[in-house]
Parts: structure tokens; sequence; C-alpha cells
């Protein structure tokens, strides 16, 4: 009975620190069929034999028949003789199922303990934030990287570099090798220079080194032009990595031949600058040429030439902060001015040219034939010997027309042997206007002598 107690608490006992550390392995154990336990079981052998079996099984419980009074007290570190062994054995069944527990326990949480304790140890021996601190520097002296040793093992250099093998030394995409080779696909080739004999194009990337351009338009692999130099092909220039035009406004300058186009001028940015506009603060291109600053440009002669700050421009206008001013008007030969007076002096304004017409002066001719003339501020028709208009002097001869005569007392015309201005005088074909009435003078008109002695006219003359 009283071993029927002890198994039931120790069973209990069992279940409990199973239960609170989660180890049930303890049950897992295979029944010996021994009624005195399994492995690890604490009975002794039967009929309480003594000798070496007494010893380090581990075995408390007491035997069956009998104690053997032979039986050294050695035979078990906490076996119990007799009914006192009877008696204890419970407590002392607690006590070492719970060091079995214990024991057996240790080494999953020695596991769980280290899974924990890992990071922290791992961080420790990292040495915490200075071992990332510590990562780039020594990172910055890996091989393969552009300026550090060729690695010996896998890719010689990374990102495009080149194993330069004059120094083991990795030199950067597009770098130049010790023996001036380019580096281009990850090695170092003959080709890609902008200058000397390696001027061919490589076949892979970069084709040409220094930001040059690969010129194909002669075929075969191309050369290579240095950036900003002239192409093969002209009125090209290598800019940006590839050949492209030059000399149109706003684009790049040509280097051979004309800079720029149609009268422009290559700016200080090394760009196209159309005629007339500003290169730089008050300088004018000016048909190719730069002007000196505050010069203007003068396109009013119908060319382009730079005039002097101050100086007359074609148009008879002056330079002024580079323009070309308005030019001066009213006077002879002038431009008519379009408000006021047109022409100064009693000019007149002669639009047979065009608008705005040119000033002339008086009793001098308008437009481009006799037939008219300037005669109080207005061109007018000329030599009628007649009527009421028209009757002006031209300025040419003849001066009147039909052999007419130009008074010279008014400036008008009158007919062949017709009074002129005055009673006293006459139009005398060829001679003009002529004293007439007195005596040898010729008879005035409708024959009459008024001053000579007989007041008579005789064959055209007075007496």
């Amino acid at each position: 009975m009283k071993r029927s107690r002890l198994w039931g608490v120790t069973g209990g006992i069992a279940v409990l620190l199973a239960a609170c550390t989660n180890d049930f392995n303890s049950f897992n154990q295979p029944y010996s069929g021994d009624d005195g336990g399994g492995q690890g079981d604490v009975t002794v052998p039967d009929s309480g034999q003594g000798g070496p079996d007494a010893h380090g099984t581990g075995d408390s419980t007491t035997p069956d028949v009998g104690v053997d009074s032979s039986m050294p007290m050695e035979a078990s570190g906490d076996g119990t003789m007799g009914s006192d062994g009877a008696e204890d054995a419970p407590a002392e069944a607690e006590s070492d199922a719970l060091d079995d527990v214990v024991a057996s326990d240790a080494p999953g949480e020695s596991g769980v303990d280290a899974a924990q304790d890992a990071p922290a140890e791992a961080s420790g021996e990292a040495g915490g934030p200075d071992g990332a601190t510590d990562a780039p520097a020594e990172a910055s002296g890996a091989c393969g990287v552009a300026g550090n040793k060729c690695c010996t093992i896998g890719l010689q250099c990374h990102a495009g570099a080149c194993c330069d093998p004059a120094t083991d030394t990795c030199v950067g995409l597009g770098g130049t090798c010790t023996n001036g080779d380019l580096c281009s696909s990850g090695q170092c080739q003959a080709c890609g220079s902008t200058t000397g004999a390696n001027t061919t194009c490589c076949a892979g990337t970069p084709q040409c080194g220094s930001s040059g351009c690969c010129d194909t338009s002669g075929g075969g692999n191309g050369t290579c032009f240095a950036n900003g130099a002239a192409c093969s092909t002209a009125g090209s220039i290598c800019g940006g990595g590839f050949c492209q035009p030059c000399g149109t406004a706003g684009g790049p300058c040509c280097k051979t031949g004309t800079a720029c186009s149609n009268g422009g001028c290559c700016g200080t940015d090394g760009l196209c600058v159309p005629s007339t506009v500003a290169i730089d603060a008050g300088v004018l291109c000016c048909g190719g040429n730069a002007c000196a600053a505050g010069d203007c440009c003068d396109t009013t002669g119908g060319g382009t030439a730079c005039v002097a700050d101050g100086a007359m421009c074609a148009n008879g206008g002056k330079c002024s902060a580079g323009v070309c001013g308005s030019p001066p008007c009213g006077a002879t030969t002038q431009a008519c001015c379009t408000t006021g007076t047109a022409c100064t002096n009693g000019g007149c304004c002669d639009t047979s040219g065009g608008s705005p017409g040119t000033c002339v002066a008086n009793d001098t001719q308008c437009g481009t034939n006799n037939s008219t003339v300037c005669s109080g501020g207005t061109c007018q028709t000329c030599g009628a010997t007649s009527g009421g208009s028209g009757r002006v002097c031209c300025a040419a001869s003849p001066q009147c027309n039909n052999s007419g005569c130009c008074d010279s007392n008014n400036g008008q015309c009158y007919a062949s042997n017709q009074q002129c201005s005055t009673a006293t005088t006459i139009c005398k074909s060829g001679t003009g206007c002529e004293a007439c009435g007195s005596n040898t003078q010729p008879c005035c008109a409708n024959n009459q002598c008024p001053n000579s002695t007989m007041h008579n006219c005789h064959n055209g003359a007075c007496r």
C-alpha cells in the first residue's frame, strides 16, 4: 500500500515539474517490465542481494524480503534500509525526481539561453556602433575598386573598371591606363584616344575617352575627336559626346571656317549670336564682327557696318548709345519732316521718288524731268505761256514752252511778242522780256510806243 502511494506521489510531482518546464521527455522512456521501474528506477535487486549490483545503480528502494545485514552502508548513496527506508522513500524519491528534472532540463535551457544571449554577445564582439563605423574604412581598401589593387579571385575589377597590368591597379571606366590605353568594356585597349595614334573608336563603352566623340562619317570603326574640336564633316563639332551641327544661331560655334553663319558672331559662351544682337554688355554683333562697346551696327544704308558712337549713320542720323538716330529733316536734300513744316527756307517736298520725300530749294526742279519746279513751297507744273496756272518758269532751259520768255521780275512765262510783267516790257523770242516803247526800242504790245518822240511804231521799232 505504501509502495502504491509512493508511486502516486512521485508521478504527480513529475507531471507538475514537466508542466512547469514544458519538458515531457521523461514520459517517453521504454517500459522494462520490472516492477522496480524502468530506466532511472530507484529499485534495488530482489532477495536483498548485496555486492556490486547494489552500487552505482542509483536505486534506493528497499528489497522485497528483509534486509541484508552484510550490505555495506555505501551500497546506495541515497538508499534506505528496512522499514525506515520504506517510510523515507517518498521524500527521497521526490528529491531525486526533482534533481532528475532539473538535470534533464539543463541542456534545453542552455540552448535557449545561448540563442537569447547570442545577439548581445555578437554585438559585443562586433564592437557595437564602432563595428558599423569601421566597415566603410575597411571596404575602401577592398580590391577591385577603382584606385585599389586588382582582385586575385573572381572579377579583377568591378563596375566596369579595368585591371592595369603595369600597376596591378584598377582603372575606372573611361580612364587612361599606364600605357595610354583606354579602359573600355573592362579592358585596357589601344583605342578611344582623342590624341596620338590610338584614335580609332573602341568597339565597347565608352568608345572615346575624355568625353570625346566617335565620328563614323568616314566609315570603319570611326575616329575619336576631343570635346569641342571640329569633327571630320564640315560644319560639325564634338559636343556632349557626339558630333553635331555648328554655326547656327544658338548652336555651338564652328572651330574651322566661318564660326557662325548669316553674319552671326561667336559669343563668350561658345554659342552663336545673330547679327545686330548683343554679344556682351554694350557689344553688338554686326555682320560677323563685334562692334566696340557703345558703337552702332548701322543697317540704314542697306548693309551692316559698325559706326562709332557720335558719328553719322548712313541715313544721316547720329549714332548714340548703340542706336542710329533719326536723320535730320527739312533742309535741302534732306528728308521731308513728317511734322510741322516739311521743308525749311521756302523749299518744297518732292515726293516723286517716294515717301517721305526730299526737300528741294525754291525755283529748282522737282522730279526727274523738266516739267515741275519748286515754287512757293510747292512742286508745280512749269513752262506754260498762257492760262492762269502753270506759268512758272521751269528750272532748266527751256524755261518756257513754245519759245516763250521767262520774266525774271516775277518768274512767269510769257508768250512771244506778248507783254511781260509790265507795260513797257515785251517778250522777244530768243532774247526774253525786253524794254519797249521808247525811241529805237521794240514796239510794245499792240504796236504801242508810249515813250517815243513820234509815238510811231515803224517796222517793229519806235521813232
